[in-house]
């Protein structure tokens, strides 16, 4: 007999060989009462720079989402490291020390990238590599520190990532420094 979907067997479909799982001791018994199949009102992480209301969405540092969208990137990465939003003046020099650690990737995480078979692996595994290859070859020890570095390099990591995984390594430019952290990934 071929079980269907929603069918119970009362004997194994195939026959067994060795050791069976009901000669194993039982450490527990799980009854459907002992489930929770929901996580609602149930903590699971806390987080400092943002939360999420069923009924008011979510927030970043207290501000509702909708109220950062027309704000440059650069703005809103500013709001989640300082825990507020940048004057015109700290703004322009947050920009200004973006653009400075932006300036190259460290030779040994682009070798890391090149030597990776185009076509292979999934996007996110080259990313992964790329943000580890980066830490490695560049960690200071300052939290701070290194989370600007990599922030200021992700654009070029990730458009470097899309292209060399896509065999289209003759694509590659280089970073224009006018240009935000968005502009430069596009």
């Amino acid at each position: 007999m071929i079980p269907k979907y929603g069918d119970i067997m009362t004997s194994p479909p195939f026959p067994r060989s060795g050791v069976c799982m009901d000669d194993e001791e039982t450490l527990f018994n799980v009854r459907e009462s002992n489930l929770d199949t929901g996580l609602r009102g149930i903590p699971v992480g806390t987080c400092q720079t943002s939360y999420v209301d069923p009924m008011e969405g979510v927030h970043y540092v207290g501000y509702p989402v909708e109220d950062l969208v027309d704000l440059e990137e650069e703005d809103v990465i500013y709001l989640l490291l300082f825990k507020e939003l940048p004057t015109k003046e700290q703004s322009d020099k947050f920009r200004a020390e973006l653009v400075h650690r932006a300036e190259s990737l460290p030779t040994g995480a682009l070798r890391v990238l090149e030597s990776l078979t185009p076509g292979s692996g999934h996007p996110m595994d080259w990313l992964a590599i790329g943000i580890m290859a980066l830490g490695t070859a560049e960690a200071t020890g300052d939290v701070r520190a290194d989370s600007m570095n990599l922030i200021a390099r992700m654009p070029e990591l990730m458009a470097r990532v899309f292209l060399l995984r896509g065999g289209r390594k003759e694509q590659l430019k280089p970073r224009n420094p006018e240009l935000g952290l968005v502009e430069n990934f596009v």
